[in-house]
Formats: C-alpha cells, sequence, structure tokens
C-alpha cells in the first residue's frame, strides 16, 4: 500500500480556495481525519521539494520539505521509500 508520513509543515487548500497551514500535528487531525475517505486523484512535484496531492473531495495538500538537515515527510509508494 501507499502512504505518507509528514514530519513538517503541510497547506490544506479546500474546494473554496481557502488554505491553512499547519506546523503541528494536534490543529491539523481534524482536517485531516474529515479527509480519510477521500482518495488521491493527483500527485506531482509541485516545485523542488514540495509534493501536491489532489483528493476526491476537491481539497488539495502540499507537503513541504520544511526541516533543513532533518526528515520532512517520506512516501512509501509499494516496495520505494522517498525520503525528504
Amino acid at each position: 500500500h501507499n502512504s505518507i508520513t509528514v514530519e513538517g509543515n503541510f497547506a490544506v487548500t479546500g474546494p473554496d480556495g481557502r488554505r491553512t497551514v499547519f506546523d503541528r500535528p494536534i490543529p491539523a487531525a481534524a482536517v485531516l481525519a474529515e479527509r480519510l475517505s477521500a482518495e488521491v486523484t493527483d500527485a506531482v512535484v509541485a516545485q523542488p521539494g514540495t509534493v501536491s496531492l489532489t483528493l476526491s473531495d476537491g481539497y488539495r495538500i502540499d507537503v513541504h520539505d520544511s526541516n533543513d538537515g532533518y526528515e520532512s515527510y517520506s512516501l512509501n509508494l509499494g516496495d520505494r521509500l522517498v525520503i525528504v
């Protein structure tokens, strides 16, 4: 299965265009929990170090390489592991 683990900053943009940046897990938990049933319909490298995930419910999650010298996020893509 595929998964992403985020340890840095990320932003969530709703269908209405409202963008919220999170740098801590607790405030992000409710927003992310509401997205659990959504499927990823598109995933792109928006810019070096930033992965943008578009969800089936109209939301977009942008994960940034925000921790110099440390892991910001990791992608588990089946048998491949990508650490950024």
